[in-house]
C-alpha cells in the first residue's frame, strides 16, 4: 500500500494543512532550522532506498547517517 494514501498519515497532512495553515509564520528561525533538517534527513533516507539514488550517493561517499544537517 502506498503510504501516503494510509488513513492515517493522510489525517495528519490534512490537520496540519488545514486546521493551522500559518504555523511556519508563527515559528522562529531556530525552529525552522529544526524543521528542515528533519526533513532533509527524511528525505535523504527515503531516497538511499531508491537503487538509482543510492548509487549515486554511493558513488560520492553519501550514507543517510552521514546527513546531520543543511550546511
Amino acid at each position: 500500500m502506498n503510504p501516503f494514501l494510509n488513513p492515517i498519515f493522510l489525517c495528519r497532512v490534512l490537520k496540519s494543512g488545514i486546521v493551522d495553515p500559518n504555523r511556519l509564520r508563527r515559528m522562529n528561525n531556530e525552529d525552522i532550522i529544526k524543521y528542515q533538517n528533519k526533513a532533509l534527513k527524511a528525505i535523504v533516507k527515503y531516497a538511499y532506498t531508491i537503487p538509482m539514488y543510492k548509487e549515486k550517493y554511493k558513488k560520492i561517499g553519501i550514507h543517510p547517517s552521514n546527513v546531520k544537517e543543511i550546511a
